[in-house]
Order: structure tokens, then C-alpha cells, then sequence
């Protein structure tokens, strides 16, 4: 008799439009960079970590898809949040915050919340307290919802969400 498979644990990638979610995600499970195309739809990715098996819904941030987020979080361990943390137009951070508020309120509150503040790489990008602000977390009742500064360029803090991610869902 062969050992039993790892437990799955599913896990969703959700922001706004360009804001990195598949880079996120390429690195994550490839360790390298690539200038992805945007996500119509989902993508959909199993990945081994430590003898747990992670099975990745990158999902598309257009308007048109984030009125299909609802389908997709049914049995979510984790959601990975990424914000581009580099563009500061008003009309992109609104439109990160109205998405994050989409999530915080379509979601079951035992799903961790990983947000991403992705783009760390370009000068002007905000740092984890502006984000915070941004996405108003101090209103988000008991959820438990984790910054990090991230850049796939130069790979700042991608190890560590990985960790995290791992811990979180195992509860190690």
C-alpha cells in the first residue's frame, strides 16, 4: 500500500487588473520571472510544497471576472491578494480597495488572507502601512490578513510568503 496523497489545499490569487497575480504566481511555483499574459477566466495549477499539495486558482482581475469571483471560493484554504503597490492612480487604488472589500465580504472568515503589496522593485511603490490604509484592514472584524512587501524582480520577500502560506493552511 502506497502513502496516502498530501491534503489539498486551495488556494485563490485575486486583485485588481495588472496587478502581478500570475508573476506572483510563476515565481512562486517556477522560481523565475516571465512577463505573463493577461488572465481571461482562471488558471488553474497544483504545486507540492513540503508534502502538501497547493492547488492554485489564479483567477482574471478585469471587471468582467471580479463579478465571477463568487464562484471560485467555496473551499478556500487561502487568498493570496495582490495590490500594485506602484500605481498610485486613484482610479487603480480604488479599484484594488473595491476588490479587497469584494473578498472581505464574499468570504468564508476562516480563509487566511495573504495580501501581496507587489512591485516593491519600483521607487514609488507604498509600503506595508500604506496598504494597510489603502484596504482598510482595520476594519475587517476577525480576519486574519497578513502584508507583505513583494517583487518578482528581484524576488523581495517571496520566500518568506511562501513560508507563510505554507504555515498557515497547515497550521505550523
Amino acid at each position: 500500500m502506497g502513502a496516502a496523497p498530501p491534503p489539498i489545499h486551495k488556494i485563490l490569487i485575486l486583485g485588481a487588473e495588472s496587478s502581478g497575480k500570475t508573476s506572483v504566481l510563476n515565481y512562486m511555483i517556477q522560481k523565475r520571472n516571465q512577463i505573463p499574459s493577461p488572465t481571461f477566466g482562471h488558471n488553474k495549477i497544483f504545486y507540492d510544497f513540503n508534502n502538501v499539495r497547493f492547488e492554485f486558482w489564479d483567477v482574471g482581475g478585469s471587471k468582467q471576472n471580479t463579478f465571477n469571483w463568487q464562484q471560485y471560493y467555496q473551499n478556500t484554504s487561502a487568498i493570496i491578494f495582490v495590490v500594485d503597490a506602484s500605481n498610485l492612480f486613484d482610479s487603480k487604488m480604488n479599484e484594488s480597495k473595491q476588490c479587497f472589500k469584494q473578498v472581505i465580504e464574499n468570504t468564508n472568515e476562516k480563509s487566511k488572507i495573504i495580501v501581496f503589496g507587489n512591485k516593491q522593485d519600483l521607487p514609488q511603490a507604498m509600503n506595508t502601512s500604506e496598504i494597510y490604509e489603502l484596504l482598510d484592514l482595520s476594519n475587517v472584524g476577525n480576519r486574519d490578513v497578513k502584508i507583505f512587501e513583494t517583487s518578482t524582480k528581484n524576488q523581495k520577500g517571496m520566500l518568506a510568503e511562501i513560508q507563510y502560506l505554507y504555515a498557515s493552511v497547515t497550521n505550523q
